[in-house]
């Protein structure tokens, strides 16, 4: 089967020739694939849109000072390392052993406000182990 190609326009007779006149005469004509590809980058680009509020959603951090003594050192003791609001604008990452701590840092006890009392050993915290004589804790 031998291939025609175009008459009486077109670049080097491959495309068809351009309609005259209009915005419309500039844009490309578009085949069945290109169309099934648009439509598939416009579905997924909704889908993003409408899904986007229902992932975006923030995580509550456990409040030590909320918590029963017991209560926040068995969270600590289950989950292994955790964040956990410690005060009103502070929070710290309260691991259970030094196991869960970088290899620089070192584990140091944590001693938090509970509800019940006012210094619980929740776990501890990993702190850089050479800088003890700074004003860091």
């Amino acid at each position: 089967m031998a291939v025609v190609p175009w008459i009486g326009g077109g670049v080097a007779g491959r495309y068809p020739p351009v309609r005259s006149g209009g915005a419309a005469a500039r844009l490309p004509i578009r085949n069945d694939r290109s169309a099934m590809r648009h439509r598939a980058i416009r579905s997924a680009l909704a889908a993003c849109i409408v899904l986007a509020p229902l992932t975006i959603s923030a995580q509550e951090r456990p409040a030590t000072p909320a918590m029963l003594c017991a209560d926040a050192a068995a969270l600590v003791n289950r989950v292994g390392a955790i964040v956990m609001t410690t005060g009103p604008i502070t929070y710290d990452r309260i691991v259970r052993d030094g196991g869960f701590c970088p290899l620089p840092e070192a584990p140091k006890p944590a001693y938090e406000l509970t509800r019940d009392v006012a210094q619980c050993f929740v776990g501890y915290v990993c702190r850089d182990k050479f800088n003890e004589g700074s004003t860091r804790d």
